[in-house]
């Protein structure tokens, strides 16, 4: 990996409180990839190292901030990470796929953002990128 002038502002997690009701919050499923931030022309990873996808991986992708996941399969991380972390491994790349979380470049609340992302990828429709589905936390 080759590292950027600068880490992307990425949102973390935090530890949830019993004490807090997250009735109406948005959730998804916890992915085991490899966080990455499409900065609009590359993938950057949490510290600011670019990771080397092939051209043919980002066709697709808008030229705007993305924050999602480099991801493989379920219980498949560490393979994740060789992959994405490598400078030859191209071919493996077909296997991977960027699900995306948000569209931080975009301007407007959360709920706007995803439907930026769900036209966005109607659209272009990426072959090696998906928007991971959101949906409204029902209670504790």
């Amino acid at each position: 990996m080759t590292k950027t002038t600068q880490a992307p502002a990425f949102l973390l997690a935090n530890s949830w409180l019993e004490t807090i009701d997250p009735t109406g919050w948005w959730m998804s499923e916890k992915l085991d990839g490899v966080r990455a931030w499409w900065d609009g022309r590359q993938c950057v990873s949490r510290q600011g190292n670019v990771y080397h996808a092939p051209a043919w991986f980002c066709v697709g992708l808008p030229n705007i901030p993305l924050d999602g996941e480099l991801w493989l399969a379920r219980k498949a991380f560490q393979r994740t990470v060789s992959i994405v972390r490598g400078r030859d491994s191209g071919e493996e790349w077909r296997n991977v796929t960027y699900v995306v979380f948000d569209a931080p470049g975009v301007d407007g609340p959360f709920e706007e953002r995803q439907k930026f992302l769900d036209v966005m990828f109607q659209e272009h429709q990426p072959r090696h990128a998906r928007v991971l589905p959101q949906v409204r936390c029902s209670g504790p």
